[in-house]
């Protein structure tokens, strides 16, 4: 497997900046999620990766190769579409061996790599099929059995799972997340599903202004974002105003000692840090929304808004008060 290095890239269609002098490198097998608003440049990007798009500027290199005026087909980089894009006329194995077809290899090799790839993706007592006999979760495995047949140094996926429902969606993620340990492939994912991301991720890039906007694991991302914008993209987050006077940061809730210059902050609160307490401020409710595993309450005090998030048991009626408190041993803040 091989190291994906993407170097100052740049890219305009019709002088609209898709991608502005954009740099990511991604560590041999390393899976990255990619996410970021529509439009922002997350599949161009991955079409400049795999050939299919040329960059006005910057290089692409995987490994110690620079391939960026390579041909798609000599690039070892493959990307699986939403949509799949299986030949209608051929069965299930033949779309799994017809990229081993295209390079030239001969039946009698190809057969054992397809048999593989049928186990891997539990295609096997469907290998006759034709696409329109799938499901879509099979036609997604079958798109993927493909991509992997060509033992590609870098796997590109963009947003693989998202015409699926949510079990088959599940379902397909641990899929993907096994066979890529398995088979240590360099992965970038495009996704617009956060949760997605941080399941499956060893890093995730943030993609703001077509440029990233932050990179780091799923825990750096969603506890320590770098800015207001990554912290809103990553969960219901409400603010408070803080103000830090030598040292300390001081809210209606607590004091930190904290290292940075006076002045007013608004100090981010996720709804796992407000907690009930008999001490605490007293809030209104003003909205509840029942999540199955949990519920996420809107508190109100005057135009202040605080998002709770609760077990399911612990039901409060709407128009109730409640005293509540917010736990931050390592508060984030940003300057207003």
């Amino acid at each position: 497997m091989a190291t994906l290095q993407i170097e100052n890239i740049t890219k305009t269609y019709k002088n609209k900046t898709v991608l502005d002098d954009f740099r990511l490198h991604l560590q041999e097998g390393e899976l990255m999620s990619l996410i970021g608003p529509s439009g922002c440049g997350k599949s161009t990007l991955l079409k400049i990766i795999a050939g299919i798009v040329s960059p006005d500027a910057g290089r692409i290199l995987i490994g110690e190769r620079d391939v960026t005026a390579c041909p798609a087909h000599t690039r070892n980089a493959v990307l699986v579409f939403q949509d799949y894009h299986l030949f209608p006329h051929l069965t299930v194995e033949e779309n799994i061996g017809f990229g081993l077809k295209m390079r030239g290899m001969k039946p009698a090799r190809i057969d054992p790599v397809v048999h593989e790839m049928l186990e891997r993706v539990q295609l096997h007592e469907h290998r006759y099929k034709h696409p329109r006999q799938l499901s879509g979760g099979q036609q997604q495995r079958t798109a993927l059995a493909r991509a992997l047949a060509v033992a590609p140094e870098v796997l590109l996926l963009d947003e693989p799972f998202s015409n699926l429902d949510p079990a088959l969606r599940q379902q397909m993620r641990e899929l993907l997340l096994q066979l890529q340990k398995q088979l240590n492939i360099t992965t970038l994912l495009v996704t617009h599903d956060r949760e997605e991301a941080m399941l499956l991720s060893d890093r995730i890039t943030v993609l703001l202004q077509h440029r990233p906007e932050q990179v780091g694991t799923p825990e750096e991302i969603y506890h320590f974002p770098r800015t207001r914008q990554v912290a809103d993209y990553f969960g219901a987050s409400a603010y408070m105003t803080g103000h830090i006077e030598n040292g300390l940061l001081i809210t209606d809730f607590y004091e930190r000692p904290v290292h940075a210059d006076p002045g007013t902050v608004q100090v981010l609160i996720r709804p796992e840090d407000v907690v009930t307490d008999c001490d605490g401020i007293p809030y209104r409710i003003v909205a509840r929304e029942y999540l199955g595993d949990s519920c996420l309450y809107t508190l109100a005090r005057g135009a202040h808004r605080l998002r709770m998030r609760t077990h399911p048991m612990q039901r409060m009626d709407e128009g109730t008060t409640v005293r509540v408190q917010v736990r931050s041993n390592t508060p984030v803040f940003f300057p207003v």
